[in-house]
């Protein structure tokens, strides 16, 4: 699961130096401002150029050969499931070596586990975001970071999902890859 995960995991500054590269060979694309919408039209994010919005462009490359790389990630994970037929409590064995996984959450994770290995993947996908961000969460109190931000009516609100993602500490304690794969894959619009 390790090998898959580190090969799948997109390298943001290759992506950044390809971002470069194509302004150099095709100057006029590099100077584009992209308009992504959802599927009834509307805009959801604006890349600008290359040169005024770098971090947009890396994000959305990024996307796009995630997307690309799909099919391919998927025969792997087929076949990895196919060959080593792995039972739902050995993947949350796996899962929770990393303390940040509570037990609050396990029943969930497994159902999640459960639906994902029977191909139901949009329940699976369901289950597991909210437990992502949990994880995250714990992870973030495990550094003493602030959980709730002040509500503007009084009281406190969770931070969410993108907030957990750029507190400092997050940055710091997660290696950039992996929370820039993160980013573009569960909050940043233009990914």
């Amino acid at each position: 699961l390790c090998r898959i995960a580190v090969r799948y995991l997109p390298d943001p500054e290759k992506v950044e130096r390809e971002a470069r590269e194509l302004i150099e060979t095709h100057p006029l694309q590099g100077l584009a401002t992209k308009s992504l919408q959802d599927r009834e039209g509307r805009t959801v994010a604006e890349v600008g150029s290359i040169d005024s919005d770098l971090d947009g462009n890396v994000a959305f490359y990024m996307a796009r050969d995630m997307g690309m790389s799909i099919p391919f990630l998927r025969a792997i994970i087929e076949k990895a499931i196919s060959t080593h037929r792995p039972s739902t409590a050995t993947l949350l064995d796996f899962l929770y070596a990393w303390p940040a996984f509570d037990a609050g959450g396990r029943g969930t994770l497994s159902a999640g586990l459960d639906a994902y290995l029977r191909g139901d993947f949009l329940v699976a996908c369901h289950l597991f975001v909210p437990q992502i961000e949990r994880a995250l969460r714990n992870f973030l109190k495990m550094l003493d970071g602030p959980l709730y931000k002040p509500h503007r009516n009084g009281g406190l609100l969770l931070r969410d999902l993108n907030e957990i993602l750029r507190d400092e500490r997050i940055v710091a304690a997660i290696d950039s890859r992996v929370l820039r794969y993160l980013q573009v894959l569960l909050v940043d619009q233009r990914g």
